[in-house]
């Protein structure tokens, strides 16, 4: 990571931290965990506001209940914590074709605040 003013800048606006704020995910694997889910959080709750433009709210959340471990009681999605979301994350990257719905929105939502999962 850069270290000077103009190269921190350009690492604030691209990664969201400086070499000041970052976090090694190997000496510190809490907090990469913590960053992780406040990640999955973010995105997820974007996923869900653009299944709800799109009129799609019940098929996504019935989808993001199904992946969740367990789906009898899943949060709401205005509910779901961090490690909710990370638990979407986890699904999504193994079960993408049984969850379409689910992937598309999240990929949008990555697209719009270019977040990655």
């Amino acid at each position: 990571m850069a270290t000077c003013r103009d190269g921190m800048a350009f690492d604030l606006k691209v990664l969201g931290h400086t070499h000041v704020t970052a976090v090694n995910p190997i000496t510190e694997p809490e907090a990469a965990e913590e960053i992780c889910a406040w990640a999955a959080a973010a995105q997820g709750r974007k996923a869900a506001a653009l299944a709800v433009e799109d009129g799609r709210l019940a098929s996504f959340a019935s989808q993001v209940a199904g992946m969740l471990p367990d789906p009898e009681h899943a949060p709401k999605l205005n509910q779901m914590t961090g490690s909710d979301w990370l638990a979407v994350v986890d699904a999504l990257r193994y079960n993408r074709d049984s969850c379409r719905l689910v992937w598309s929105y999240w990929y949008k939502a990555e697209q719009a605040t270019g977040a990655q999962a």
